[in-house]
């Protein structure tokens, strides 16, 4: 079986009260040879005094003099990862004690599997991520099957060969949100992605999912960038715009809402829900 080393990153911003669990779930795994490298985005909290506290020789600890926000933790870890493979984990959910040795064990018998993703619990074990009767495999991505549909997997459960970022390279700083999505869109652009369809992590669920004027606009950045591909997908692109389209009207601003409901309108006529949606723009 493979022992190369797995470079585990974690990205953290005032997540004191969750993070010694998250560091908990990984030095319990049942794959030992891993470095832990903790990326603390200037943290305000006690996270410092908490990791300084916890002596282990596979841990290493480094703090932003400046929030910089996510994708920047992210590449952080990734600038300072040794091993041949690289996992993260957000400092608020945590793994099962088989995560890694099953994708390390994947990794060995689909050597053309460069990127390994899992399924995981949400709240607790009566809730999963994806309810997907989706085989374990590798996933046959089709040109007009856009890659987040249906299996959006939380970056605490990818597992991928640091070779890959020669193609997808980092993470998109622009984006202070969807930075994940935009980064496994780029994966499956070049490489086999492989999902096992077990939970393999624990997920917290924020309390709030309500998106915020930033994160829209955050969200618009996502769809400019992706938009020749997403448009392929009719079905994904509808509900992406009407989404948008539907959080501009609840912040009361009709006139991008109304833009991206004739978008989603112009790619579905037939879907009174939009229709409702555009009326109001105009009143």
């Amino acid at each position: 079986m493979l022992n190369d080393l797995v470079s585990v990153i974690i990205p953290t911003f005032n997540h004191a009260q969750y993070i010694t669990k998250a560091i908990d779930s990984i030095l319990k795994q049942n794959y030992e040879n891993i470095e832990i490298i903790i990326v603390d985005d200037a943290s305000t909290d006690n996270t410092s005094q908490l990791i300084q506290s916890l002596p282990n020789p596979r841990l290493r600890y480094i703090k932003h003099e400046a929030n910089q926000g996510i994708s920047h933790a992210r590449n952080t870890g990734l600038s300072h990862a040794n091993g041949n493979f690289i996992a993260f984990l957000d400092s608020d959910d945590w793994w099962l004690p088989h995560k890694l040795h099953k994708q390390v064990t994947i990794a060995e018998e689909y050597p053309e599997a460069d990127f390994i993703c899992s399924n995981g619990y949400f709240k607790d074990k009566n809730h999963l991520l994806f309810t997907t009767k989706t085989k374990s495999g590798i996933i046959p991505f089709q040109s007009n099957h856009w890659p987040l549909k249906g299996i959006s997997p939380t970056p605490s459960s990818w597992f991928f060969r640091k070779k890959i970022l020669a193609k997808v390279s980092s993470f998109d700083t622009n984006l202070k949100r969807c930075e994940d999505g935009d980064f496994f869109v780029r994966v499956a652009k070049h490489y086999k992605i492989y999902f096992i369809n077990e939970p393999l992590v624990f997920w917290l669920s924020p309390n709030d999912l309500t998106a915020t004027l930033e994160q829209i606009k955050t969200q618009e950045i996502f769809l400019n960038k992706h938009k020749e591909d997403m448009r392929l997908d009719r079905e994904y692109y509808c509900i992406y715009t009407k989404t948008l389209g539907k959080d501009y009207l609840r912040l009361g601003f009709k006139k991008e809402a109304r833009n991206y409901l004739l978008e989603a309108f112009k790619t579905s006529p037939f879907q009174s829900a939009i229709w409702s949606k555009l009326l109001k723009t105009f009143l």
